[in-house]
């Protein structure tokens, strides 16, 4: 794509759809990773009330009554087991879903920055227009001494400035039409003035 602009948007969207997509599924995973929380504690519970039923057994002293609660035991310990089993299973699982969508969200957001760098390197490298001349009326006499310490000022400044990569140095938005969040609207990247030229 040999449009700055054009590559910049699609890469913006592209960051948009993902980080979309990562917040829905992030509150599917965390509504499932609740259930299979609550799902061991229920089967952990089952273990904690078959032991309570063998210790009173045991305190009576009837040997069917041992019996029974021991298998009850034994059966509530195979059934935790083999559901902590399915759930750290699961639950690894989710997480690295989540751990890949990340690392997609991130390789996504370096993509757009890298297009965003492309518009401002177009901005800072090509051939700015010269500034309009002034009015006649508008022109005084000015002391030759200000006079070139002023427009050494006005050239210092400018080669200062880097327009700003997310809206172009429009200081618009692209997408919305509103103010540009990273430089508010001045069209200059506040991140970058001063480094330029360095």
């Amino acid at each position: 794509m040999s449009d700055p602009n054009a590559r910049y948007e699609a890469e913006h969207r592209r960051f948009n759809d993902l980080a979309v997509v990562g917040s829905a599924e992030g509150v599917v995973t965390r509504a499932r990773m609740a259930e299979l929380a609550a799902a061991q504690q229920s089967a952990y519970r089952r273990v904690s009330a078959a032991q309570s039923r063998l210790t009173r057994a045991q305190r009576e002293g009837d040997a069917a009554k041992i019996t029974a609660a021991r298998q009850r035991v034994t059966q509530a310990h195979a059934e935790f087991d083999r559901i902590s089993d399915a759930v750290i299973t699961e639950m690894f699982a989710l997480q690295r879903a989540r751990l890949d969508h990340t690392g997609a969200l991130l390789d996504q957001m370096r993509r757009t920055w890298d297009a965003g760098d492309e518009i401002r390197e177009a901005l800072t490298t090509g051939n700015p227009e010269p500034p309009p001349e002034p009015s006649p009326s508008s022109t005084r006499p000015r002391s030759p001494v200000l006079a070139d310490h002023r427009e050494e000022v006005i050239a210092v400044d400018r080669r200062q400035q880097v327009p700003c990569g997310m809206c172009g140095g429009t200081g618009r938005s692209r997408l919305t039409g509103n103010a540009c969040d990273r430089c508010r609207g001045s069209g200059v990247d506040p991140f970058a003035t001063g480094s330029a030229g360095r």
